[in-house]
């Protein structure tokens, strides 16, 4: 189906920025405030719990919410949506003809910010449109768009001048985030809330790195050391399991803005006796969540490493190492699904033919030695050269 041409005559309203806000913002960074457009109409809501005090709200399906014109000195520009409920679709206008750039299905009770992905000037076109979804709770709305010439920079970690006000409900700025916390049900770590708590404290030094998530073998990981020319944040926390990494996907991966993401997560649910097919689930569910958020983002899902069952450990020793070479033939299995997803190989230069540890790569049969570190890190250099990452 071709896009259809914009309805200039019923849409096109210019958009301004706020007067004071450009001096309050890196220099690249275009704010526009949703209902500072001109003939908005009855789409404008007045809410004290938004910035500026009012949001536009579209009531019509498929119509525009914001439409504005691009800066003149935008090549290229990451699109930043503080929107409450959904979905919205942003759209660029290549060519003036209206053409999708994403979609964001999420549906926050409380304003929060979406990272539509980053788009050159070519795709973006001349004004970029954001319509609504078909249903649209009442509340619901676009308070504020920004465009960054930086794809680093994130609105979230930003004060007053790009972030949104809070609910009587919500903590204060001044307050700070509430405390991290252990979710109700299911098993995590003694160090998930400490680990939680220094990546939060690191969470701006972090901005626009590699991100390197998983357990105990990601947070042995020297990923600094492994790749020096590469700005890297190791997310990893030692006995995580896979589906406690969704409970943590968006704070400890997504709002880091990671120029790419690495998983490798697994060994611990397969030791445990989770069925493969279920790791393996949990494993696409994240990388769809991470593409959803920034389909631009380099996804890279590493093969579990070899495992030895630990002394004593009956259940182990009846799992593995089957259990880990069935999980890597799900784990190759799913680029069929998700064509942007990348697969690194860090288990056969590390296995033997029956599928258990290399010894010399091995502290314990399941930890990396340093030679086994430096294997994981020439399995993984190819596939971060072929996304981009290294030269």
């Amino acid at each position: 189906m071709k896009p259809k041409r914009l309805l200039l005559p019923c849409f096109l309203f210019a958009l301004a920025l706020l007067p004071g806000r450009a001096a309050d913002l890196p220099t690249g960074v275009h704010l526009f405030e949703a209902e500072d457009i001109p003939g908005a109409g009855d789409a404008k809501r007045e809410d004290p719990t938004a910035r500026g005090g009012a949001y536009t709200h579209n009531p019509r399906a498929w119509n525009p919410v914001v439409m504005f014109d691009v800066p003149a000195d935008v090549d290229s520009a990451t699109v930043w949506v503080l929107r409450r409920g959904g979905p919205f679709l942003a759209k660029g206008t290549p060519g003036g003809t209206q053409a999708d750039l994403a979609w964001n299905y999420d549906k926050p009770a409380d304003w929060a910010w979406h990272n539509f992905g980053t788009y050159s000037r070519a795709q973006l076109g001349d004004k970029i449109v954001v319509i609504r979804g078909g249903t649209l709770a009442e509340d619901a709305g676009i308070d504020t768009v920004i465009l960054s010439s930086d794809p680093t920079f994130n609105p979230k970690i930003l004060g007053a001048s790009a972030a949104p006000k809070k609910t009587a409900a919500a903590p204060s700025a001044a307050a700070g985030l509430p405390p991290i916390t252990v979710p109700s049900g299911g098993w995590f770590p003694p160090g998930w809330v400490p680990r939680r708590t220094e990546f939060r404290a690191n969470l701006a030094a972090d901005q626009g790195a590699v991100v390197f998530v998983g357990d105990s073998i990601t947070q042995g990981f020297k990923t600094t050391q492994a790749f020096p020319r590469l700005k890297s944040a190791n997310r990893g926390i030692s006995g995580d399991l896979v589906q406690n990494l969704r409970h943590r996907i968006d704070e400890d991966v997504i709002d880091v803005n990671p120029r790419a993401v690495v998983i490798l997560m697994g060994t611990n649910d397969a030791k445990d006796g989770k069925p493969p097919r279920s790791i393996v689930s949990d494993l696409r569910t994240i990388a769809e969540d991470i593409h959803a958020a920034n389909p631009a983002t380099p996804i890279i899902v590493c093969r579990l490493l070899p495992r030895a069952p630990r002394p004593g450990q009956a259940k182990e020793a009846e799992l593995l190492p089957h259990a880990i070479v069935a999980v890597n033939k799900l784990i190759d299995t799913l680029p069929t699904h998700l064509p942007w997803l990348r697969i690194a190989d860090p288990f056969t230069p590390m296995a033997q033919p029956d599928g258990m540890p290399i010894p010399e790569y091995f502290t314990d049969g399941v930890h990396p030695s340093a030679k086994g570190y430096a294997v994981m890190a020439e399995a993984l250099e190819p596939v971060l050269r072929d996304a981009g990452l290294l030269p």
